[in-house]
This record gives C-alpha cells, structure tokens and sequence, in this order.
C-alpha cells in the first residue's frame, strides 16, 4: 500500500512538472500589443509591452522555428542610467546600474506596463530576468536602456527579451 502511494505521489508531481515546464499556447503577438495600447491610462510617459523570443528568426522564419510571447516580469524605472565597463553579454548586475531607481511594477499576464512620468527628459528601463538586469542596447553616451519622454505624450516601448533568439 505504502509503495503505491509513493508511486502514485510520483506520478502525480512529475505530471505537474511536465505541464508548469510548457511552453504558453501560441498567441499572436500583434494583437496582445494592440490589446495592451488600449489599456494606456496614462497621459505621458512610457507603455508598453514585456515580449520573449526563442528560436530561430534568421530568414527565412520558417513556421514553428521560434516562439513569441508576452511575459508577466518586474519593470524598472530609472534616472537616466550610465554604465561603465560592462561584462560582454545582454545581462549586468543591479548595482551597477548607479543612477536612482524612479519606479517599478510588475507586467501584466500580457506584459503589459506603464510608468507615469511627469517629467519630460531621458531616462532608463530595465527588466530583471535571473536575478540580472536584461541589457537591451546602449546608446552612443554608454546610456543603458535609454528613452525620451516628451511632454503630453506617451512612448511606446516593446521590451523584447531576445537572449535564447537567433537573427
């Protein structure tokens, strides 16, 4: 009886292992981003949508060669954010990000976010994904992440997390 069970309580956890570990359902991007547009309630700042990437996209995109989706993650607003001496790689550790942390929410289901900014100027987005900042490009001034928000205007700004895609 004792071994059934623990048989059974096996069975059972690996199948729940199995079904957390899939991939989400295929979904069409675009019209998750249209969907999220239309969740804005802010009048200036940024919005938009947390997006991850896997596979294969050099072209020709075969059908079934990479897997788009949105993404529920934590978002971090920054004073405009300068690094120095980066480790190779699209991943830096927080503390070296040493400009002030406005903000941070957590994206919807469908990776949607936004930040209320009623300052006009250049700031810093980040997305923690492994403990780490995701490094999505650099401007010219070793900015990170780096956007403009103009006055009575809203930016809109996909993150894509892109570090297991291929272009």
């Amino acid at each position: 009886m004792r071994r059934k069970l623990l048989s059974l309580s096996v069975t059972l956890m690996m199948t729940i292992l199995i079904i957390a570990c899939q991939d989400p359902e295929p979904v069409n991007i675009e019209d998750v981003i249209l969907d999220n547009m239309a969740k804005i309630t802010i009048s200036q700042g940024i919005a938009g949508t947390v997006i991850y990437k896997e596979g294969n996209f050099m072209p020709p995109v075969v059908p079934g060669s990479g897997v788009i989706y949105p993404l529920s993650r934590k978002v971090y607003l920054y004073d405009y954010a300068q690094v120095f001496n980066l480790p190779l790689g699209h991943f830096i550790e927080p503390d070296s990000v040493t400009s002030t942390l406005l903000s941070q929410i957590k994206s919807d289901i469908n990776g949607f976010y936004q930040f209320n900014i009623s300052d006009t100027g250049i700031y810093s987005i980040f997305v923690k994904e492994n403990g780490k900042y995701y490094n999505d490009y650099m401007d010219g001034s070793h900015g990170v992440n780096s956007f403009k928000i103009n006055r009575d205007s809203v930016l809109i700004y996909n993150i894509f997390l892109d570090y297991n895609a291929c272009y």
